[in-house]
């Protein structure tokens, strides 16, 4: 079964040889490799083309974003499975082959997401998205199939996809935020016909390092809390029922939130893993920051959106009552 690596690219020239090398170390052999430069700037195509010549290009003549440059990847596949990764990420020689496994056990699989974490032990603070993955999503040692109860543990950037599946493109209106691959699993999972599942025998290693807190805050949480306000607004406007998700799908009053992050500090804080405790400090901060930052940025993304109505606005309204409501219960009924 031919496998089709399809890499991600803007302005990645740090980091594109890693990645292609990794894939390159593959054990499986029927590969088809493609990278897309996203309208990218730097030297990232030509690296592509000196250093790895047998590597299919696609060049984007500007920016249009990671969903649509994903979109162009996946007409141009050649295989039957295609697998998505972002170009700053390194994978582990078995991942393809334990991919074409899962696939080949389980018909009804659609796509598998894996692990990936820092390949720094300090100074980046991508650190704390790994602390978050595990502690908040649960993504640790154990496979587990992604369902409505734990559908925002999707990890678009690094997964194998059946083709087929992939009909559903990923939505373009995201450009400039996040979580466009946790909206298209939403989707999927509501249309109940494919089967999502994390494993973490799929591992890779994250080479984008962030070691300035504005930075961090600019480039990851800022765009997250943009992304799942407009992920709340357009899954309204579809009339699908979201789901209560801790810092995700919660909308926050003060003292709400002020209980939910003390109960999750304490959580962070008595479990144990190889981060530091300043690590874990900055979790809990900008977990809390995101959260208000989602009120901010909601009022501004409804009015970026055509297709918001009165009908909506009411639509929307409810489910965060109805956040707000299991939000209290979790808070004080133990």
């Amino acid at each position: 079964m031919k496998v089709s690596f399809l890499v991600i690219a803007h302005n990645e020239q740090r980091y594109i040889s890693k990645t292609l090398k990794s894939i390159e170390r593959q054990r499986y052999s029927d590969l088809d490799i493609l990278v897309v430069s996203d309208g990218s700037t730097d030297q990232t195509a030509h690296i592509v083309k000196k250093q790895f010549p047998h590597v299919r290009l696609i060049e984007h003549t500007t920016n249009r974003g990671i969903s649509a440059a994903r979109n162009t990847a996946i007409r141009a596949a050649r295989g039957k499975i295609c697998f998505i990764i972002d170009a700053h990420i390194t994978i582990n020689p078995d991942a393809t082959k334990i991919a074409v496994d899962l696939f080949n056990k389980n018909p009804k699989l659609g796509a598998v997401c894996g692990y990936y974490k820092s390949a720094y032990h300090k100074n980046d603070l991508n650190r704390i998205s790994d602390l978050k993955r595990m502690l908040i999503f649960g993504k640790m040692y154990k496979p587990f199939q992604i369902t409505l109860n734990n559908w925002t543990t999707f990890s678009g950037g690094f997964a194998a996809y059946r083709k087929e599946i992939l009909q559903l493109k990923f939505p373009t209106d995201f450009n400039g935020y996040a979580t466009e691959d946790v909206f298209w699993a939403f989707n999927i999972i509501h249309n109940q016909e494919w089967e999502l599942w994390y494993d973490p025998r799929i591992r890779g290693l994250h080479w984008q390092q962030y070691t300035k807190h504005r930075d961090f805050l600019k480039k990851n949480i800022i765009p997250r809390a943009k992304g799942v306000c407009l992920f709340y607004i357009k899954a309204v406007h579809s009339e699908k029922n979201i789901p209560y998700k801790q810092f995700f799908c919660s909308f926050p009053v003060p003292v709400l939130s002020f209980i939910q992050e003390i109960s999750t500090l304490l959580k962070i804080l008595t479990t144990k893993t190889t981060h530091s405790f300043v690590e874990k400090i900055w979790l809990c901060f900008y977990l809390m920051i995101y959260e208000y930052l989602k009120i901010i940025y909601l009022v501004l993304v409804i009015k970026k959106t055509s297709c918001y109505t009165k009908i909506n606005i009411q639509r929307l309204i409810n489910q965060i009552l109805l956040w707000l409501k299991v939000g209290i219960k979790k808070c004080f009924i133990r």
